[in-house]
This record gives structure tokens, sequence and C-alpha cells, in this order.
């Protein structure tokens, strides 16, 4: 059943949009899947918007933005990806940059939950390319931060990926040909230490709700209004 959207949803989708990009990263996914779908938009999908909106009303969020010691800080990425969890099979992608110290003191930067552009034909390709978005991101950020205020910002990027991690790390041949290139200059950004890439527990991933449904948000927003990663994080910085 195809269906026009009202006045009223629109409104809610564009304050949804603008809301999600500003100050609610936990709302990201269902943002992404309502804009995909308007084109073709079901009933299923404006019940699954409309919920996202209850979401925003029913949960409010203080972000905050504590004082951090630059000089001892890092840029810290968490990526995630969900294979094939699309309708059309395509794959979704999503990462969360902050800055950190090295009291666990953070503050987000950027973030990003959308549709893989390029074909994955595995979870491993899918993970891939998820990071590679996020590295970028985060490898800008400390380049632009290091313009500003004349300090480093070492890059650190977690994933919940064990075969992805274990593949930055050796020099084996992967079977997916269109892989090759892209994780050999991976591996080269690892192994001249212009990033560190480390394995997190998928519990400890902030970025897991950013790219599928019903994934738990707690953790992420915990972050979020207290300016400070959890002791387990931390543990792992």
């Amino acid at each position: 059943c195809n269906f026009k959207l009202s006045v009223k949803q629109w409104y809610q989708r564009r304050v949804r949009v603008w809301v999600s990009s500003q100050t609610r990263p936990d709302v990201a996914y269902g943002t992404c899947m309502a804009t995909n779908s308007y084109a073709s938009g079901t009933i299923t999908e404006l019940k699954q918007a409309n919920k996202t909106v209850k979401t925003l009303k029913d949960s409010p969020l203080k972000v905050k933005f504590p004082g951090i010691q630059l000089e001892k800080a890092s840029i810290v990425v968490f990526s995630d990806a969900s294979f094939a969890n699309l309708p059309d099979g395509s794959s979704q992608g999503g990462y969360l940059v902050f800055i950190a110290d090295d009291s666990g003191q953070c503050c987000p930067l950027s973030w990003q939950s959308r549709k893989i552009r390029k074909v994955c034909k595995s979870t491993l390709a899918a993970e891939r390319w998820s990071l590679v978005e996020g590295l970028d991101a985060a490898e800008l950020i400390s380049t632009q931060l290091k313009e500003l205020l004349k300090l480093d910002f070492p890059v650190v990027c977690y994933t919940d990926c064990k075969s992805l991690y274990d593949a930055v790390r050796t020099s084996n041949t992967l079977e997916d040909k269109g892989l090759r290139i892209p994780m050999a200059c991976l591996r080269q950004r690892h192994n001249q230490d212009k990033v560190k890439i480390r394995w997190v527990p998928t519990k400890l991933q902030l970025s897991d709700c950013l790219t599928k449904a019903g994934a738990p948000t707690f953790l992420l927003r915990e972050v979020l209004s207290e300016g400070k990663l959890s002791d387990q994080l931390y543990g792992l910085m």
C-alpha cells in the first residue's frame, strides 16, 4: 500500500533529519531508513518512521561537552556495518567520531548512518568500507585540528568485526579480489602507525545502533550525556 506524505508527516521527517544530524546519533538509523523509503514508502515504513519520532519525544537526550586535555587527546572512531540488511540487499554502515583524552573525557565530533555505496559480497567487505569512511572522517578532523592548534591527534578506530581486525594485521591474500587493493591501503595506514585499529566486543560497539533496527542505544546515550567513555571502553584505549 503506497501513500503520500501529509504536511505533518513531512514536518516530522524534516525535524527528525535535522535532529539526528545535529544532536541525536541514536536515531540516525531510523532517520536514514525514513529518508531512503520516501519514494516508495509503505504503511509499515511509515509506522517505523513514527516510532522514531516517538523515541525522540519519549527519550530526551542532553549531550555534554566536557573540558578536554588537548595535549593528551586522540580522535576515536567506532565503525560498524550490517551486511545485506536493507530491503534491496544493500548493506548499512555507520560510524561515530569522538575526541577523547587519556582520562576518558570525550566529545562527539561527527557521525553517519547510511547505505554503503559499494556492492558488498560479505560481512568483511561491508565492515571494511564502513571503517574506511570513518577513518577518512577522523583523519580529516585530525589534520584540521593540527593546523589550528599545532598539536598531533592520533587516530584510534574500534571495530567489532574480528575477521577485519585480523585481516589488517596479516599479509594473507584475500579471496575477494575487489578488496585486495583497499585492504592493502588499510594495512599500510596501520603498519605505518598512521592509525591504530582495535577490536571491541559488539556489546561495547557504540555505533551498533547506527546500522540496524532494535540495537541497544543505552551505552551510546550514556557516553553522550556524561561526556565520558565508560570504564570498559576507556580500558581499551
